[in-house]
């Protein structure tokens, strides 16, 4: 295999070969960003707060983003460095290329996530104790066929309610269209609870949720 001009050439060398399965084929490799390229991470569990993490509900596996989060594969909840616990009523999973979602984020992880979330909990410290700062960003879409109005829901942290009337199709500007809300000094003791709570009239319930990624900010106690 010889790599030349941005190429991973394969050229044909079984020329005048009497084998009885010849592939006689030339093969030329070409580097595409965009490729889907995932991993399984084993870690083990949380020693110490959380500094820095995401999770891609839905998603074929674990990936590192240019900014260096890593993106754990999260389904109907994780067992594993940290734990999460999803509820709502009822709840889906759904899941694309990339190349078929466009708007706010990263593009990989609003290909995947979980319909019909009306809660969800991370636990981003073993044990509890005072409250550190974090920066929650919630990585929203719409996958189903909803009009504006349809789906409107307001979303709590901490059992504060901090964004009202959020509806992604409007926001958006059409399904499958990602939206990036980020709140920060979100105060964490232990358990890090995001709500979703549909407003009267919605005919969707609760909200779809593609991924959760939590930062450590500066203040608090440090480990």
């Amino acid at each position: 295999m010889i790599p030349a001009g941005g190429l991973l050439n394969a050229p044909n060398y079984a020329y005048g070969c009497v084998c009885n399965f010849q592939n006689d084929t030339s093969l030329a490799l070409v580097h595409d960003p965009e490729a889907e390229a995932w991993a399984r991470t084993a870690l083990p569990s949380i020693t110490r707060p959380v500094r820095r993490l995401g999770l891609n509900f839905a998603a074929p596996g674990d990936r590192r983003d240019e900014d260096g989060t890593l993106w754990l594969a999260c389904t109907r909840g994780l067992e594993g460095p940290i734990r999460t616990r999803i509820d709502g009523q009822p709840l889906s999973v759904f899941r694309w290329h990339s190349s078929r979602t466009s708007g706010e984020g990263i593009r990989w992880v609003a290909a995947s996530g979980i319909d019909g979330v009306r809660k969800l909990s991370i636990d981003l410290s073993p044990t509890e104790g005072p409250p550190i700062p974090y920066s929650v960003a919630l990585v929203l879409i719409e996958p189903q066929s909803v009009a504006p109005g349809e789906r409107v829901f307001d979303v709590a942290l901490q059992g504060t309610t901090v964004a009202k009337g959020v509806d992604v199709v409007a926001q958006a500007g059409g399904v499958r269209r990602s939206v990036l809300r980020t709140f920060h000094g979100i105060p964490v003791r232990r358990q890090l609870e995001i709500a979703f709570t549909s407003t009267a009239g919605s005919k969707f319930a609760y909200a779809a949720l593609c991924g959760v990624e939590v930062r450590r900010e500066a203040g608090g106690p440090q480990p």
